[in-house]
């Protein structure tokens, strides 16, 4: 889950990029807080994104996370497995992250 304006949010989308590409990593997605078609085209000119965005309301951020962006979350059949808050992970930190099977790390939260 990112946001338009947070310029960690802009500075990870290269290295969510970079990630799509690797063996092993599910599809990248994001859930993206843009409050207008004007934040979501300065988005994609800064942040240069090659996954697939899903703008939504504020309302609905605040609903999902609670808190301030970003934040990743695993899906599986349609399930928060767990997530993770950092500001600006490296590739090997998401790697990590998305590939490992089950439980948690120090960095990452069970979901639910």
């Amino acid at each position: 889950m990112l946001s338009a304006t947070c310029e960690h949010c802009q500075a990870v989308s290269p290295t969510l990029n970079e990630l799509m590409f690797m063996p092993g990593v599910p599809t990248t997605v994001s859930l993206l807080l843009a409050e207008s078609p004007d934040e979501l085209n300065e988005f994609n000119a800064i942040a240069q994104p090659m996954f697939i965005i899903h703008p939504i309301p504020g309302l609905e951020w605040v609903h999902l996370t609670g808190k301030e962006p970003p934040r990743f979350y695993v899906v599986r059949d349609g399930q928060p497995v767990r997530y993770l808050d950092a500001l600006e992970p490296t590739l090997e930190e998401l790697h990590d992250f998305v590939t490992q099977d089950s439980g948690t790390t120090e960095a990452a939260n069970d979901a639910g």
